[in-house]
């Protein structure tokens, strides 16, 4: 693979970044203690404007928080590669006593975007100092709300975040992986998540009388235990798909059988095609198993988040610059995750087909040497900051590549 991340290069991306190191984990720390949610990143995009605009880099503003840069390199194509980080905090109480903790109560960033928004500014300031060695174009994409619909995704791509994008990147904190280490693999590696809401209304009455009712306790707790086993035989196990019931809601007292009650849960899978026909599969299983019973049916499958599929092309090159850059041994295999991820929107609006898009989402290890374990979205969460060491001259290097 030919590549223009040659030796002085590569010198280069790591001196800026010293030079910029300082400022970079102030910026993150500053963030960290100021967490917004989805949608309220007013100052979290504030003091990323305040940066830019003390290196006479332009961007655009998007609506309401987040925003972009554009950095031209050597080239007449008007395509541009774009990195993508996202913004906002999540409604955790921080366990951890640290001089830079959240001051914020009930608010903390527990899913890393504190370093993903880092990370990405490093980027910037790393490519803008060697714009002279760029031979392409590069976008770079702040984007406010992963955590909450409506997806702040969305919200970047109505406002021209894709315009002339042939490619999009973005690091993700991976709590399982040591910090220097990046995660890469092609194919899906979050999973779709769709929302499934069944009501039933039937006949109620007394327990001493269960052949004049519908018993509704009975019908909901049927379609719990034979739905997993109608989607195993039904779809293919290699597409990762499961259904969880997260909560099951009838009745009031022990010798009632209730008139109405409703069941809800999580449809998740790692296949494109599943979860675009999703609302069709839930639908006539949930009607199948229910058949028997005597009951008026209510169902609701909110599509969700797509899967992210990592293309190979995007791949390959997300592995050849982290060789490249901190050699092989610090590319690690990565487990596909069943949780979801907006980036999705971004892979999906960029393609008119919606299968094929080109892009990569690479996990980045944020966990110290010898640390303890921790989880995203847990008040526990403390990545290392020596993490941005690896994900700023990275990002700099996919631009450079």
């Amino acid at each position: 693979m030919q590549s223009s991340l040659n030796n002085s290069t590569k010198t280069a991306i790591q001196s800026n970044f010293i030079k910029f190191k300082t400022q970079i984990y102030n910026l993150r720390r500053k963030i960290h203690q100021n967490p917004e949610l989805g949608w309220h990143e007013i100052q979290t995009t504030d003091s990323l404007c305040e940066v830019l605009d003390e290196y006479n880099i332009l961007y655009k503003r998007f609506h309401p928080t987040g925003l972009m840069v554009d950095i031209y390199g050597n080239s007449k194509d008007k395509k541009l590669i774009a990195l993508r980080a996202d913004l906002d905090a999540l409604a955790i109480k921080e366990s951890k006593n640290m001089p830079y903790s959240s001051k914020v109560v009930g608010f903390m960033h527990a899913c890393g975007h504190d370093f993903h928004t880092a990370a990405l500014l490093g980027a910037v300031l790393i490519t803008n100092s060697l714009k002279s060695k760029l031979n392409k174009n590069i976008r770079f994409i702040w984007q406010p709300s992963e955590e909450k619909e409506p997806s702040g995704a969305l919200g970047v791509i109505k406002q021209g975040a894709l315009k002339n994008v042939e490619q999009l990147y973005a690091l993700h904190c991976d709590p399982s992986l040591e910090v220097g280490t990046l995660g890469i693999r092609s194919g899906a590696i979050t999973s779709a998540a769709s929302g499934v809401d069944v009501t039933l209304f039937g006949k109620g009455g007394h327990t001493s009388r269960p052949h004049l009712t519908s018993d509704i306790v009975y019908a909901l707790s049927s379609l719990v235990v034979e739905s997993a086993g109608y989607l195993s035989r039904r779809l293919d196990p290699r597409t990762v798909t499961s259904l969880i019931w997260g909560s099951l809601q009838a009745g009031e007292a022990p010798n009632s059988v209730a008139s109405q009650g409703q069941l809800a849960g999580s449809f998740r899978t790692m296949s494109l095609e599943i979860w675009q026909k999703a609302e069709v599969i839930l639908t006539k299983m949930i009607s199948d198993i229910l058949q028997p019973y005597d009951f008026n049916l209510q169902i609701n499958v909110a599509k969700g988040i797509a899967p992210v599929v990592n293309s190979e092309n995007a791949t390959n090159i997300a592995r050849f610059v982290a060789g490249r850059l901190f050699g092989e041994n610090k590319i690690k295999s990565v487990a596909r995750s069943l949780g979801a991820e907006d980036f999705a929107w971004l892979l999906l609006n960029n393609k008119s087909d919606g299968l094929k898009s080109d892009g990569a989402l690479i996990r980045l290890g944020v966990r110290g040497h010898n640390s303890s374990e921790f989880d995203l979205h847990t008040k526990s969460f403390q990545a290392d900051e020596k993490c941005l060491d690896t994900a700023c001259p990275y990002l700099a290097a996919l631009a450079l590549f």
